[in-house]
């Protein structure tokens, strides 16, 4: 496995929800993985962003789940059960 230059994975997997639910928590964790200076400004234009971004004054929030498609989660991990292996050959995170 190739690492990275902080000796880890290249390789960072976070999960979705996790990530829309907390985006600030979750980018300053996956700056801090990959050894990326994360300052004040840094946070200040993400807050912006996600304050006022395409989401907020375009195109309005989008909302999916498995029920609207029909698709329950052991079919989803079925699918990508071979995904699922494959990553975690490249990843130090388990999810």
């Amino acid at each position: 496995m190739t690492t990275a230059s902080n000796g880890k994975s290249p390789v960072y997997k976070m999960m979705y929800n996790t990530f829309a639910d907390n985006t600030v928590p979750e980018v300053r964790k996956m700056y801090q993985y990959f050894r990326i200076p994360y300052t004040t400004e840094t946070e200040r234009k993400l807050q912006s962003y996600l304050d006022h971004g395409p989401k907020k004054t375009k195109y309005g929030v989008h909302k999916y789940s498995l029920e609207k498609y029909g698709i329950t989660m052991q079919q989803l991990k079925q699918e990508f059960g071979v995904y699922e292996n494959f990553m975690s050959r490249f990843t130090d995170e388990v999810i």
